[in-house]
């Protein structure tokens, strides 16, 4: 295997589709898709795990007690029909967690931030914990992306 430093960025799609997440087992023995990357030091400051849909809520501390961020992709996770992100759970002021909103090139229905922000507002609504269109202002232009590519860090 390539030996990795620790400040190369990490990206992955993580936990889209359920049924994904019951067709991998990871071969670490780990429990769990980010703890299977933790055991190869792969949960970092500078890792973006692609949609979150399905994590647990030890998977969300996972994430959090390694600085890594999450990439909400609202418009792909409502086309493929793979699940409602917990933006709310994910942002829990006990172990709050980067979050961004992505467009998603690969399924994605749309390359406009203002439509992603419309679709991440309809799923926070649909989980009953509606948010705010300027919060979600706020965590589309945070770019997960910069802060995976630079050493500045973003709240």
């Amino acid at each position: 295997m390539a030996r990795i430093s620790r400040f190369d960025p990490a990206n992955a799609h993580r936990r889209e589709p359920r049924r994904g997440r019951l067709r991998h087992q990871p071969v670490s023995g780990a429990q769990g898709l980010p703890r299977h990357y933790d055991h190869y030091g792969l949960v970092r400051r500078r890792t973006i795990l692609g949609h979150g849909v399905w994590f647990s809520d030890s998977e969300f501390a996972r994430v959090h007690e390694r600085d890594a961020s999450i990439a909400h992709c609202p418009t792909s996770n409502l086309f493929l029909g793979s699940g409602l992100f917990r933006l709310r759970v994910a942002k829990d002021k006990k172990r709050p967690i980067h979050v961004g909103l992505g467009t998603d090139i690969g399924a994605g229905t749309s390359f406009s931030v203002l439509r992603t922000i419309n679709e991440a507002y309809k799923i926070a609504a649909l989980n009953a914990a509606p948010i705010s269109a300027f919060e979600l202002s706020r965590h589309a232009r945070r770019r997960p992306l910069a802060r995976a590519r630079g050493p500045h860090r973003l709240a």
